[in-house]
């Protein structure tokens, strides 16, 4: 609640009506948006403001403590989420936080794709149990010392389930869903300790990883017969445990109709066009 009036008084210039003000003021709060938010019924408060910040403001300022969203769920508001765009128009690629967020970004969408090529039916469902079990107040979102310690107990040494949390961590909010924690747990048990090579630092280290993994899981005879790295939408359905792909579509949000829309039916693809497809 004290986040909502905080708000409101950022976006407004005045604080929430106080409980003491009688039972108008409750009604009044819990249509924010109104001039009966205002002290002067004549004049909208809210009239400069967008209708979702005032819908954000209006969900945490409600009376009933299990009415209001979790920290977690907030940050998941289309509100807060049109502050941090993942439009790659609007990144700066000059800087070095729009080269981290992109390759955040190429980390995790990579690791969606692979799930159904990397893990079986009875890891999925253990690991999503293990979450289950951290989520206490069960809005669908875990901290990171959470994720940390689930991805620990699921096999992953400590510092490639804190790597593997930092590439799928996209909007920085720090909150982990279980379409993150699957992510995360691919990406730490196949890609961050391999054998001859120098341990990752960083989600850029990563990248190069976790698209030759894509390749070579889902090139089939298309790599074969262009004799490097390509694929095609028909070797990614081939590579994809169709149990796993109803386990993750009706439990971790994810629907690989819509994620192939923009892929090409026909033909191939190399890493430049997959990263453009995905980015």
């Amino acid at each position: 609640w004290s986040i909502g009036a905080i708000a409101h008084q950022l976006l407004v210039g005045s604080p929430p009506p106080r409980r003491d003000e009688g039972i108008g003021a409750w009604a009044a709060l819990s249509r924010a948006g109104t001039s009966a938010l205002s002290r002067d019924p004549d004049f909208d408060i809210w009239m400069d403001r967008s209708s979702l910040s005032r819908d954000f403001v209006r969900r945490l300022l409600r009376q009933r403590a299990d009415d209001r969203p979790t920290a977690a769920v907030a940050l998941q508001h289309p509100w807060m989420q049109g502050c941090f765009s993942l439009d790659p128009a609007h990144w700066n690629l000059a800087s070095e936080a729009g080269n981290d967020l992109k390759n955040r970004l190429i980390c995790y969408m990579l690791a969606v794709i692979l799930l159904p090529s990397s893990i079986q039916y009875r890891e999925l469902f253990q690991l999503r149990s293990c979450f289950v079990g951290c989520d206490y107040d069960h809005d669908g979102f875990v901290s990171r010392p959470h994720a940390h310690r689930i991805l620990k107990e699921r096999g992953a040494d400590g510092r490639d389930a804190a790597l593997a949390l930092d590439a799928v961590n996209v909007t920085g909010t720090g909150a982990v869903d279980p379409c993150a924690i699957a992510a995360a747990h691919i990406i730490a048990q196949g890609f961050c300790s391999v054998q001859g090579e120098d341990r990752p630092r960083r989600p850029s280290d990563l990248v190069p990883r976790i698209l030759a993994g894509f390749f070579r899981a889902c090139g089939g005879d298309a790599a074969k017969r262009a004799q490097r790295p390509v694929a095609s939408l028909g070797g990614v359905g081939q590579a994809h445990d169709r149990v796993v792909v109803k386990e993750v579509e009706a439990h971790l949000g994810v629907s690989y109709e819509d994620l192939f829309l923009s892929f090409p039916e026909e033909g191939t693809f190399d890493q430049d066009a997959l990263i453009e497809l995905i980015v």
